[in-house]
């Protein structure tokens, strides 16, 4: 988007009609170019996290999995039972990510235009979102509709495309800076709508785990007095059953308090001693998706290692002597 400004600012600069048109329609047609891109990326890398991320295709919005399964399922069930019976069974085991790759691709191949009618319907097919254009207004422009502004800043780009050289008339470089603050705004609108989706449906089957437990401060305080040396599985074995079945949770981001190799190879990252010197606040639950990566459940609170010696300090549980 720097180019298309870049572009809009030599046109201000030049007096020449003919550069000064050229330069305006660069601007257009590159900043649709970008617009276009970010769609189609927004929609392939969001169906490629939930692809590799979900537990659970049943938890997929219904209607994503409607349209996976018209698309995908062959309706010649009394012709050609044979088809029929392989495309239902294409879907069992992990078959659903399959399917569900192959038919967002053919969706954001087939987005010859992205425009706001177009983006909204592949958004509420692709990750069930009712609107994710749903603001109308923004505080830059009060008073103008953004998706028709912005619908209008595609046809001049339409036109451009065909030839049209009525295409600019009574458009200004004020129009296009201003058509590109709307695109900006939509962007960003875009992607948090789309991220805010995927994280509720991926998280709807991740397995929680808590940093607030007495097993986790355990494990703590022996790095706390034993120093940053590597130690095997032995050593939480001593400390309890629960912190041997458990301790390779400490090395899922973004907690990263434990570097795992091996039964015999367990590193203390520098991320746990600024745990415990307090100089570091990690959040208190995360979830771990089926790819096995861990990230913290949305509005989890932050805590210090001082909360955990808050609430397990003065608790009496047997103090096991460790010698390794």
């Amino acid at each position: 988007m720097d180019e298309c400004r870049h572009l809009l600012r030599l046109a201000r600069n030049n007096s020449e009609d003919n550069v000064v048109n050229a330069l305006m329609k660069s601007a257009i047609v590159l900043a649709i170019a970008y617009w276009e891109r970010h769609i189609e990326d927004l929609l392939l890398k969001g169906c490629a996290y939930i692809s590799d991320s979900l537990r659970n295709p049943l938890d997929l919005p219904l209607k994503t999995r409607q349209v996976i399964a018209e698309s995908s399922v062959t309706n010649k069930r009394e012709s050609n039972p044979e088809a029929f019976s392989s495309s239902v069974w294409a879907f069992s085991g992990d078959g659903w990510s399959r399917k569900y790759k192959e038919y967002v691709q053919k969706r954001a191949d087939a987005l010859n235009t992205a425009s706001i009618k177009n983006v909204r319907e592949a958004f509420a097919d692709i990750f069930g979102i009712k609107d994710v254009f749903p603001n109308k207004e923004i505080k830059d422009f009060p008073g103008i509709n953004i998706s028709e502004e912005f619908n209008h800043f595609m046809n001049v780009r339409h036109k451009i495309a065909h030839g049209d050289r009525t295409a600019l008339e009574g458009v200004t470089i004020d129009d296009i800076e201003k058509w590109l603050i709307i695109e900006y705004e939509l962007v960003a609108m875009t992607m948090g709508i789309a991220w805010d989706a995927l994280e509720e449906i991926t998280g709807k089957s991740a397995i929680a785990y808590h940093l607030k437990e007495r097993y986790v401060y355990q494990i703590l305080l022996y790095f706390k007095e034993n120093g940053q040396k590597t130690v095997t599985n032995d050593v939480f074995k001593k400390i309890g059953s629960t912190a041997n079945s458990n301790y390779k949770k400490l090395s899922y981001e973004p907690w990263s308090l434990l570097d795992v190799k091996g039964p015999k190879n367990i590193y203390p990252t520098d991320r746990l001693f600024q745990f415990l010197n307090n100089e570091l606040e990690l959040p208190s639950q995360v979830l771990v998706l089926k790819n096995f990566k861990a990230r913290a459940k949305r509005g989890t609170p932050l805590i210090k290692f001082n909360d955990l010696q808050d609430e397990y300090e003065h608790k009496i549980f047997d103090q096991v002597s460790i010698n390794v």
